[in-house]
């Protein structure tokens, strides 16, 4: 009965033994998984902050290439205006020659 109640005892041991190491494996999976899904969170987050950079460079680069339109156009209307104010002027210029050229004849004509 001794024997029996050693064995038993040994077997107990045992069992709690078992018990506890497969105890510890499965906490060690539960943690194992939970720092996976940690890690899948973090790249998810990591790939929705890249998107998101992404996204906001694209909107940049639209934005910069419609002020770029902007300003080129501005620059073509004032490049315009500076053309038909050279122009005008030139057209000015022609007409006094015109007139002091029509006045000296003038001049000359009343002189004879």
């Amino acid at each position: 009965a001794d024997i029996q109640s050693e064995e038993d005892e040994d077997a107990d041991l045992v069992d709690k033994a078992e018990r506890e190491e497969e105890r510890r494996i499965r906490w060690r999976r539960k943690r194992a998984k939970l720092r996976n899904l940690g890690k899948g969170r973090e790249a998810d987050e990591k790939a929705k902050r890249k998107e998101k950079e992404e996204e906001k460079t694209l909107d940049e680069t639209e934005f910069s290439k419609v002020v770029d339109a902007k300003l080129q156009c501005k620059e073509e209307k004032r490049l315009e205006r500076l053309k038909r104010a050279k122009e005008f002027l030139e057209q000015r210029k022609r007409e006094e020659q015109i007139s002091a050229t029509a006045q000296l004849r003038r001049a000359f004509a009343s002189s004879l």
